[in-house]
């Protein structure tokens, strides 16, 4: 057949850009229709009205989830309360999805081997991926979306934009603490970056905390003891190493799993055994490979660590592990069939 007459190849770099600003119209109508069903933006909204209040921001509400996030959060989501809740959920989402999206582009660019030459259907695929592992947080309006947009975004820029990236990092730890495994693990090998983020971290908290008062005191002192209550709870709808094995052992007995089983003893153990084998992976090879191909084994380890032993692993958290994942998809021929490839990034 004449190459005129061939069919031409799709732009899937370019549907994919497509299809994600679709999902975020999507996602951004249904949740402006309908702000308080299928969304957790209420619970964001009702914490500052509270803490502007000054009433207490840590208590059981009717008709919606406990507000949970520690205190220097309240700033961060006090800039989408002015707004008619409608308003603000559109701008939530829309700047959830966009800096989501900036992010894994800065990550691809600057971190993963090998992003940068991607061709057009690799791209795609790595967009899709991301997307893919984004969409029930975009659909729900869960700051996971933020939480890895300011998460990835920071690992992406740290090596060159140190206090850049570390600001960035802080501020995702405000929205998620429990990530800290992450950026700890993917930073280990770089103590700048570390006390930058720690510096950072320490100056924000001061900034977004307030003047120290008895108010602010009392506000940490209810969001530790939420915390110190909440600790080892079990939910249904938590999805981690320990939801799989209850879902093993019930399917092989022929019973429904309870998905609320509570963690058993030698849970805490067992973590700390993954985290260091996660650490000593990154180790052995650290001494081998590039900064970025460093980065990328810490960070992907460190992700699927969180992510298998929580705490508090919902769906829309696994968003954290796409661009890995798309990468790891993309990569996945010279990652295991050619032993050279590691040395050769």
């Amino acid at each position: 057949m004449p190459d005129h007459l061939k069919p031409a190849n799709p732009n899937w770099a370019g549907l994919s850009i497509i299809l994600w600003l679709s999902i975020t119209i999507i996602a951004a109508t249904k949740l402006a229709a309908a702000p308080y069903k299928h969304s957790v933006f209420p619970v964001y909204v009702a914490g500052v009205s509270d803490w502007l209040a000054g009433n207490h921001v840590y208590v059981e509400r009717e008709g919606i989830d406990l507000y949970r996030y520690p205190p220097p959060s309240l700033p961060i989501f006090s800039l989408f309360y002015p707004w008619h809740i409608s308003i603000g959920v559109i701008l939530w989402t829309i700047v959830g999805s966009l800096g989501l999206y900036l992010a894994a582009e800065q990550l691809r660019i600057k971190i993963l081997p090998g992003g940068l030459h991607w061709n057009n259907k690799q791209l795609g695929l790595y967009r899709f991926m991301v997307l893919l592992l984004a969409g029930r947080s975009l659909w729900n309006a869960q700051a996971n979306t933020h939480v890895g947009a300011l998460l990835i975004s920071g690992l992406a820029i740290g090596p060159t934009r140190v206090w850049l990236g570390a600001i960035l990092t802080a501020m995702s730890m405000f929205l998620k603490p429990t990530i800290i495994s992450i950026p700890m693990l993917a930073l280990f090998q770089r103590p700048r970056q570390i006390a930058a983020l720690v510096v950072a971290a320490m100056g924000i908290g001061l900034i977004l905390s307030g003047p120290w008062s008895a108010a602010n005191n009392a506000l940490w002192k209810e969001w530790v003891e939420h915390g110190l209550a909440s600790a080892g709870e079990r939910r249904a709808a938590f999805r981690d190493a320990w939801s799989a094995a209850l879902a093993i052992v019930a399917s092989l007995s022929g019973k429904i799993p309870n998905l609320e089983t509570p963690y058993p003893a030698g849970w805490l153990g067992l973590s700390g055994v993954l985290a260091l084998t996660a650490l000593a992976t990154t180790l052995l090879f650290g001494q081998k490979l590039k900064r970025q191909s460093v980065i990328t084994l810490a960070a992907f380890l460190g992700t699927a660590w969180f992510l298998m032993v929580g705490p508090a692993i919902e769906p829309p958290t696994y968003l954290l592990i796409g661009p890995w994942i798309g990468w790891a998809l993309i990569n996945r021929k010279m990652a295991i069939h050619n032993c050279h490839y590691w040395q050769q990034l």
